[in-house]
């Protein structure tokens, strides 16, 4: 089994057709609907890559990254937005990378792999 993906997405489809594919490709996945669910996951299960939308209610993707960074917690996100900024964004919020919505099944695998193996090297 390879390593754990934390998907933070409001939108229920969204989680659901990521976490099909990530399982697919062998990954542990779990899921919160809001950055305040996603840090009481985080406390309760090992994570290795967070892919993470802005606009949630409760708990923002923005509030989420500094509260991971208030708590000392070094894990990389991956900022998912269709915002026509995101590059900017995600250089703002001090993300490990992003993806534009739409993204391609390769670019996600990509990136969750890439990232899931720096995660463990540290």
């Amino acid at each position: 089994m390879r390593s754990s993906v934390l998907i933070v997405d409001d939108d229920a489809s969204v989680r659901e057709f990521l976490s099909e594919i990530l399982e697919m490709a062998g990954y542990q996945v779990a899921n919160a609907r809001n950055g305040t669910e996603a840090l009481r996951l985080i406390d309760e299960t090992p994570v290795s890559v967070v892919l993470l939308d802005m606009d949630m209610p409760i708990l923002d993707g923005r509030g989420f990254v500094q509260e991971l960074a208030r708590r000392r917690i070094s894990l990389p996100v991956v900022l998912m937005t269709s915002a026509d900024q995101v590059a900017e964004m995600a250089t703002a919020v001090r993300v490990a990378d992003f993806l534009g919505k739409p993204f391609t099944l390769p670019e996600l695998l990509g990136t969750v792999e890439r990232l899931s193996e720096r995660s463990a090297s540290e």
